[in-house]
C-alpha cells in the first residue's frame, strides 16, 4: 500500500515506552541508507564524554558548521561502540529481569489474596461453630 513508507523507533528519554514514528510519503531526497544522529543521554554520565566532544570539536577547525556537526556524529558513533556496546543489551536483559519480577509480584498478591480470603473465611466458619455451639445445636 505505502511501498516507500518509512517506520522508525523514536527516543524516549524518560520512559520505557517508546513512540514510533510512521511516514507514509517519505521525501525523496531522503537517502534510507543515511542514518541519523541519536543522542543518548546516557553519554552524559560518562566522564570522559565532554573531554572527548570538546577535543574533537576543537580538532575539526575552521571547516562549516554542518561539516562539523557531521564529523562529530561520526566519531560520536564510534566513541559509543568503543564505551557503549554491552549497553543496549545488558538493558535488555534488566527490562526481562523487571517483567520476571513483576509476574512473580502479581502471583505474590495473588497468593496473599487467596489466603486472606481462606483466613477470613476461617473465622468466619469458627465463629458460626461457636454460636451454634453457644445455641446448644451442636455439641
Amino acid at each position: 500500500m505505502y511501498p516507500n513508507a518509512i517506520l522508525e523507533n523514536l527516543p524516549a528519554p524518560a520512559s520505557d515506552h517508546y513512540p514510533i514514528q510512521l511516514i507514509c510519503e517519505p521525501n525523496n531526497s531522503i537517502n534510507r541508507t543515511i542514518s541519523r544522529f541519536k543522542f543518548e543521554n546516557s553519554w552524559l554520565v560518562n566522564r570522559d564524554f565532554g573531554s572527548f566532544v570538546n577535543g574533537k570539536w576543537q580538532s575539526y577547525g575552521d571547516k562549516l558548521i554542518v561539516d562539523k556537526l557531521d564529523m562529530c556524529a561520526s566519531d560520536l558513533f564510534v566513541w559509543n561502540r568503543t564505551h557503549f556496546q554491552k549497553m543496549r543489551r545488558d538493558i535488555d536483559i534488566c527490562r526481562k529481569k523487571i517483567d520476571i519480577m513483576r509476574e512473580m509480584l502479581q502471583k505474590v498478591i495473588l497468593c496473599f489474596l487467596i489466603i486472606s480470603e481462606i483466613r477470613c473465611h476461617s473465622y468466619s466458619y469458627k465463629k458460626m461453630l461457636s454460636g451454634a455451639r453457644e445455641l446448644k445445636l451442636i455439641g
